[in-house]
């Protein structure tokens, strides 16, 4: 059974696991990386774990143009959550099967490298990750 402390530590600390890309024009994107700034002005330390196809997001030229009704682009939401200190993981192996990645280049033919702050990580990194916060998917 949790104990007190652990419960309000997993409270402070959010895992947001996004795994739609482009296929819904970045809608779940845009409200993963809304939420997870909003908790960030809350004070709760929040890491995103991008798989599957929300591995796209992972790249640095991929959220430009990318804008849902009645929201401030996605990437300006992707580079406030970075700017803030949030910690963005991608799924390696997600990322490998990504059409157009050159693990030899580090690049995809269209959107280029990784964001700056992406780390590489596998899924032993998200069931650690799991077990220490509080999270929720998208």
């Amino acid at each position: 059974m949790l104990q007190v402390a652990e419960v309000e530590q997993r409270k402070r600390n959010q895992l947001i696991v996004l795994t739609e890309g482009r296929e819904d024009d970045g809608k779940r994107a845009t409200l993963a990386f809304a939420l997870a700034i909003s908790l960030q002005s809350m004070g709760t330390d929040v890491a995103i774990y991008l798989d599957s196809e929300a591995v796209v997001w992972s790249l640095q030229g991929a959220a430009r143009g990318v804008t849902v009704k009645g929201f401030d682009t996605l990437e300006s939401y992707i580079s406030f959550f970075e700017g803030a200190g949030g910690q963005l993981f991608v799924h390696f192996g997600g990322l490998c099967q990504l059409d157009g990645w050159s693990e030899d280049k580090g690049t995809h033919r269209e959107y280029g490298g990784l964001r700056p702050r992406v780390t590489r990580a596998g899924v032993a990194t998200l069931a650690s990750l799991l077990l220490q916060r509080s999270h929720l998917a998208f």
